[in-house]
């Protein structure tokens, strides 16, 4: 699972509840509704959770993100794609006003994953970023093209 490759997000993520009322990034805390484990009765929160899709909202990457969250009950942003650099400044305001334990990000673009780079190296906020589209290929493909472009000429392999 995605969580367990960060040791801070994955205790959180496992354990379903921090002992304090601090979050990961040290700011308060936001925990989410109340639940009460199956197994043991305790009445646990889970982690808060802002979730934004840069397709905009009602579509189906938010769709595709909501059910990836469907065991959380996240926050939702909503981000207006025609308004990229003002749902940009919005983003970043929601990050530090709601101080999440986590935000995921459905979607690419330049708008969104700005505001989560800046929400990580100014608040500390984590964040992970859900792609259907094969975005990978197309960065080592565009990678391949500069280093070509950028041989002097006359230069092969």
């Amino acid at each position: 699972m995605f969580w367990k490759r960060s040791s801070r997000v994955g205790r959180v993520f496992e354990a379903h509840l921090l002992p304090s009322n601090r979050s990961l990034h040290g700011g308060p805390r936001r925990l989410g509704p109340p639940y009460e484990d199956s197994e043991t009765s305790e009445v646990l929160r889970k982690p808060s959770i802002l979730a934004l899709a840069t397709q905009g909202t009602g579509g189906d990457d938010e769709t595709r993100l909501l059910g990836l969250l469907a065991g959380f009950r996240p926050e939702v942003f909503a981000f207006d794609r025609h308004r990229k650099w003002r749902s940009l400044r919005q983003l970043i305001k929601s990050i530090f006003q709601l101080r999440p334990d986590l935000v995921v990000m459905e979607g690419t673009g330049l708008g969104g994953g700005l505001g989560l780079l800046l929400g990580r190296w100014l608040a500390g906020i984590p964040y992970v970023v859900s792609s259907g589209d094969a975005v990978g290929p197309f960065v080592a493909r565009l990678g391949a093209l500069l280093a070509v472009a950028g041989r002097p000429s006359g230069q092969s392999n």
